[in-house]
């Protein structure tokens, strides 16, 4: 089915509904929580606003994000949001309809593998739980005067609240440091940016603090060089890395994090020693890491997607050595030097690296 068009208070949205409804991965599949499952409930029952989502080629149950907590002691707020391919032409929609609130957004903080263009539809409201199950949530105590006290709701935010005091405290001192530098530095950034070989071939205002684009120094270093690497901008949003593409094979610079249990690359923060994850980690809470074939994977799918008509079979990754030692656990730079997935090079040598990278496949 072609791409459809709708408009919501003078605002052009553009939807894909056959290829929102084919869209299926590990971040909306139906979740099995009781408030999941209470906001499904509600939405199959209100038949008007399931037919409207439905019309996108949304499936109720499918939610990329549901975010839930109790507005009283009888109502619990939800907020549900549902990825849709397609773009808004105009400024975000909010509209009133079918009991609750509706907005069309072109992007929120919701997990997603979906590439290319896609907007959000965000239902939220105060509903009732009409799950036919006892629902599981915190004692409450009565007071004396018979109204109820959620001793440990009101405990959890206390100590929050202690905490994030402390941390602003000892923190506010830093923030004042980095805008002081900032604000210092703004001339030379702004200079920066506007001789950047990147700003030159892909013009932007500048912004403050005015950082550089991710891509602009193995940019820059492929142009000064007459290195034969062909470059790929991301759609419409300048502050994501592009492409770099040499034949056939993918050349990713920006930094990467995995965790792979078969060859032992371990996520920067995990701070355990192998012995020490394979004793405490249960293996399902490795789902959400990235293994270095799960992530070529995504990232073929992705430039085939973005890059239409383009040959692509391969990634690797470009790390400089310094930050390998600093990221990884012990040892995890000699792992990545015994695969052919991954290039180490000294910091200032990135030239040289693509220079013999493009020679030995010549």
């Amino acid at each position: 089915m072609a791409v459809q068009e709708t408009e919501i208070n003078s605002t052009r949205i553009f939807f894909d509904a056959e290829k929102t409804k084919a869209h299926r991965t590990e971040y909306n599949k139906p979740c099995d929580c009781q408030d999941c499952r209470n906001f499904y409930k509600l939405t199959e029952d209100n038949t008007e606003l399931a037919a409207f989502l439905r019309e996108f080629g949304i499936d109720i149950d499918c939610t990329e994000e549901v975010m839930s907590f109790d507005a009283d002691d009888k109502l619990i707020h939800h907020e549900a949001y549902y990825g849709v391919f397609g773009r808004i032409e105009g400024e975000d929609v909010r509209i009133n309809r079918f009991g609750v609130e509706i907005s069309f957004l072109k992007g929120a903080a919701v997990p997603s593998f979906r590439t290319g263009e896609y907007f959000w539809i965000c239902i939220q409201g105060d509903f009732p739980y009409v799950l036919e199950e006892t629902r599981e949530r915190d004692i409450a105590l009565a007071s004396e005067d018979g109204a109820p006290k959620k001793w440990r709701d009101r405990l959890e935010k206390a100590l929050a609240m202690v905490l994030i005091s402390g941390a602003v405290i000892i923190g506010l001192p830093f923030i004042l440091l980095f805008l002081i530098f900032h604000l210092f530095m703004t001339p030379v950034f702004y200079i920066r940016h506007k001789r950047s070989r990147y700003q030159q071939d892909f013009p932007r205002k500048y912004s403050w603090p005015g950082f550089l684009h991710p891509d602009t120094e193995p940019y820059t270093i492929i142009k000064e060089n007459d290195l034969p690497v062909e470059y790929f901008k991301w759609g419409d949003y300048y502050e994501r890395p592009g492409y770099f593409l040499y034949k056939d094979i993918l050349l990713w610079f920006a930094d990467s994090f995995f965790y792979d249990k078969e060859k032992g690359l371990l996520l920067c923060w995990m701070g355990e020693t192998d012995a020490e994850w394979e004793e405490d980690t249960d293996e399902n809470n490795t789902d959400d890491c990235f293994t270095v074939a799960g992530t070529q994977e995504f990232m073929l799918q992705e430039f085939r997607e973005n890059v239409p008509g383009r040959e692509c079979n391969r990634v690797v990754f470009f790390c400089q050595r310094k930050r390998v030692e600093k990221t990884y656990e012990e040892g995890g730079l000699e792992r990545m030097r015994q695969l052919d997935d991954f290039v180490i090079y000294e910091k200032g040598e990135l030239a040289k690296a693509i220079r013999d990278f493009i020679e030995d496949r010549r």
